[in-house]
């Protein structure tokens, strides 16, 4: 479903992210890596994609963190649009300031996580 939505609009980078999710919970690892490396020609910015180049290379937390809060809050809404609130949870840990936008997300989450 995924390939078809991107055979009608190549540049769709939310659907390219989601495909990256996928794609690495699939565990098609060298998939994973080539996609997030061809995505990121499109949009070298998108959190997503740079998200998951990062879970690979262990180097999540330092990249994003030089990400401002309002970005950061962009990755996870997008994580969660697609059901992936662990990875959301995940995104908001990088956050350095924890405003009470960012502790509501959070509980927000959590709640998600458990109604599963």
């Amino acid at each position: 479903m995924i390939d078809k939505a991107l055979t009608k609009n190549t540049k769709n980078i939310k659907a390219r992210g989601l495909k990256a999710y996928v794609l690495r919970k699939l565990k098609r690892i060298q998939a994973h890596r080539k996609w997030c490396e061809e995505s990121l020609t499109v949009d070298s910015f998108h959190g997503v994609l740079l998200f998951e180049e990062g879970i690979l290379k262990n180097e999540t937390r330092e990249k994003m963190l030089k990400k401002s809060v309002d970005n950061m809050l962009l990755v996870a809404r997008d994580y969660a649009e697609f059901g992936a609130y662990e990875e959301a949870i995940m995104v908001l840990k990088t956050v350095k300031d924890f405003s009470p936008l960012v502790r509501l997300l959070f509980r927000i989450l959590r709640a998600s996580i458990r109604k599963r």
